[in-house]
C-alpha cells in the first residue's frame, strides 16, 4: 500500500533551504521538489513508463517560476497521459518536432526556400523578394495550409 504523504503548501515551497545534501520534499502523486545544495529548487515527477515498465523522471522547471499550483497541474496532465498508455517524455519529443516542423511550414519560410532554389542572379533575386513582400506582411508567419486563396488574391491584388 503506497505512503500516504500530506500536500506541501506555498509557505513550506517557499521557506525550504539548502541542506548539506540534496532533500526531496514530496507533494503526491509522484510530485517533488528538489532542493539542491545551492539552495535551488526544482520540480520533478517521477513515474513508470507505460511500455518498459522502468522508472523515469520529469522536470516541470524550478521554482519559482514555476508555481505550485502550476506543478500541480502538470503532474496531472501527465498522470493522464499516462492513463492513456502514452510516454508522457516521448510525447514531449512529439511535440517539440511538431513545433519545429510548424515553425518552418510558413509561407515566408518556404518562399523564400523556394526563391533559393531558383538560382536567380543578385538582381533578379531582389526584385523577386521585393514582389514578396506584401504577402510576407500579410500572412508571412501563418502556416502555409492555414492560408485562404482569397487572401492570396487580396494580397496580389495590393502588389497590382
Amino acid at each position: 500500500m503506497p505512503k500516504i504523504v500530506k500536500s506541501l503548501t506555498d509557505t513550506q515551497v517557499r521557506l525550504a533551504k539548502a541542506r548539506e545534501k540534496n532533500y526531496k520534499m514530496s507533494d503526491g502523486g509522484g510530485l517533488y521538489l528538489l532542493i539542491k545544495l545551492d539552495g535551488s529548487k526544482h520540480w520533478r515527477f517521477d513515474y513508470t513508463r507505460p511500455i518498459t515498465q522502468k522508472r523515469n523522471t520529469l522536470a516541470f522547471g524550478s521554482y519559482p517560476e514555476v508555481s505550485l499550483l502550476e506543478a500541480r497541474a502538470k503532474r496531472d496532465e501527465v498522470r493522464k497521459l499516462l492513463a492513456k498508455d502514452i510516454d508522457p517524455s516521448e510525447q514531449r519529443k512529439v511535440d517539440v518536432r511538431e513545433a519545429k516542423l510548424a515553425a518552418n511550414n510558413t509561407f515566408e519560410a518556404i518562399a523564400l526556400e523556394w526563391l533559393d532554389k531558383q538560382g536567380y542572379q543578385p538582381s533578379t533575386l531582389k526584385a523577386a523578394r521585393y514582389l514578396f513582400e506584401i504577402p510576407f506582411q500579410q500572412f508571412g508567419k501563418r502556416p502555409i495550409g492555414e492560408i485562404m486563396p482569397i487572401e492570396v488574391l487580396e494580397a496580389c491584388r495590393i502588389a497590382e
